[in-house]
């Protein structure tokens, strides 16, 4: 249950990034700071939570396995959402 509490938080916090960025009220330099690191300590967690898996195997489970999430399909989408919506600011930030 805490995993899916850390999920459900981490993806609100980043998508509070975005739309103070996508406001106005954050800067573009502070909007990707405040986005890439969330994503970074999300990734990380969700690496921490694999150490006994060999990295590269780790990483694609991120990305291919639901199953190696602790709560399945739920934490899988919370973290590709959470990406996906990152790689939007950080495009938005490089076309303007």
């Amino acid at each position: 249950m805490r995993y899916r509490i850390f999920n459900i938080v981490a993806l609100v916090a980043i998508l509070v990034g975005i739309a103070g960025f996508e406001l106005g009220a954050l800067a573009a330099s502070d909007g990707f700071f405040a986005v890439f690191f969330g994503i970074a300590l999300y990734t990380a967690s969700q690496l921490a939570a694999r150490d006994g898996m060999p990295l590269g195997q780790a990483i694609g489970s991120l990305w291919r396995d639901p199953s190696s999430y602790a709560t399945r399909r739920t934490g899988q989408l919370a973290y590709l959402g959470s990406v996906a919506a990152g790689l939007l600011v950080v495009t938005q930030i490089a076309v303007f």
